[in-house]
């Protein structure tokens, strides 16, 4: 019963995490900015926003190492994981940082964008950090399901 309530722990901490990225990104903004009217409107919620999503995210990357230490996966899929966790808690100080920075470059106060070509070249970072973490997190993802059914296996043996 502790390893099904850890695993669906780990499942609902990644799909809070990524899966959160993924509906905002696809959904939350386009109709955001629609509404508002205009990507800088839509950026004074995005800016709370990410600043969750990277919370959860540290959330998510400690339960993703206790997992990996837990469930004891073959060496090959350990070190995946491992890697893999490794990779998306630098990627997450990368986003922690250049989020900051881009804050800077935004006055809310007076809705105005202080430098819009240096915004739009961290933003542009940022997406692609991002996305490259979420890449990430579907390697460990089928990596961790795989370890699962190898352990089941063993298990029911």
């Amino acid at each position: 019963m502790i390893v099904l309530l850890r695993r669906l722990l780990v499942v609902q901490m990644l799909m809070l995490w990524m899966g959160g990225f993924v509906f905002y990104t696809a959904v939350v903004v386009p109709i955001g900015t629609e509404v508002l009217g205009s990507a800088l409107e839509q950026s004074r919620i995005t800016r709370w926003v990410s600043r969750s999503i990277n919370l959860i995210g540290i959330a998510t990357l400690a339960v993703l190492l206790i997992e990996t230490a837990c469930c004891r996966p073959a060496r090959r899929a350990g070190i995946v994981m491992l890697v893999c966790t490794l990779s998306m808690a630098i990627l997450t100080t990368v986003l922690i940082g250049v989020r900051n920075h881009m804050l800077t470059l935004v006055n809310f106060d007076a809705m105005v964008i202080v430098n819009r070509e240096e915004l739009h070249g961290w933003h542009r970072v940022y997406l692609w950090t991002i996305s490259l973490q979420w890449a990430i997190s579907v390697v460990y993802l089928l990596t961790m399901l795989s370890a699962w059914r190898s352990i089941d296996r063993m298990v029911a043996k």
